[in-house]
């Protein structure tokens, strides 16, 4: 994030909301100088290619056009990040069909946890086993929270988040297992065949 960089607050978030809904095009230029790097920095940890990420940054602002409305963030930095990760993730994979997507890796380490019966199709269960899995992170001591997001959401690789945080891969890399064990027990106590 640069130094010139101005984050919104929750009060201001609302307003620009509303300047999507009335159609207003300083709405993207808002977007763009408020959460430019924040976007950048999601679609770089999953792409690794500078012009890749300033390309997939810049579509995440006609997709952001397109989807309010109809649909009403309640948190607007990170209904932007969602639609940048995912921009990010649907190109990394098309840009690596013959090579394994980072995305794919996250996606299988968490395969171990995540239930079987959770169908992404049936929102509904979807979204309960969203809510559930933000209760363990939430009840998650500080660091291991962040590692876990730093992991899974922006999905930085076990030895940045090592050197973002001073310590040793292997300790990243212990601290992830553990915390998917512990899921992984925590959803079959909520009631989620894993």
């Amino acid at each position: 994030m640069s130094s010139q960089e101005v984050i919104l607050t929750k009060t201001d978030e609302p307003e620009l909301v509303r300047m999507y809904f009335d159609r207003n095009e300083e709405a993207l230029r808002e977007t763009e100088e408020r959460y430019g790097s924040y976007c950048y920095h999601i679609v770089y940890s999953i792409l690794r290619d500078l012009y890749d990420a300033k390309e997939c940054e810049n579509d995440t602002y006609p997709e952001l056009w397109n989807t309010i409305p109809p649909s009403v963030p309640s948190c607007f930095r990170t209904f932007l990040g969602k639609i940048a990760r995912h921009l990010a993730i649907d190109r990394k994979r098309m840009d690596d069909a013959e090579r394994r997507p980072a995305a794919d890796l996250l996606l299988e380490e968490l395969g171990e946890v995540l239930p079987s019966d959770a169908d992404p199709t049936r929102e509904v269960s979807f979204k309960e086993l969203c809510r559930v899995i933000t209760e363990f992170l939430q009840a998650l001591p500080q660091e291991q929270r962040v590692f876990f997001v730093q992991r899974y959401w922006y999905a930085m690789s076990t030895k940045e988040i090592a050197k973002t945080h001073n310590c040793t891969d292997h300790r990243v890399r212990a601290i992830l297992s553990r915390i998917r064990k512990d899921l992984r027990i925590y959803l079959e106590k909520e009631g989620y065949h894993v």
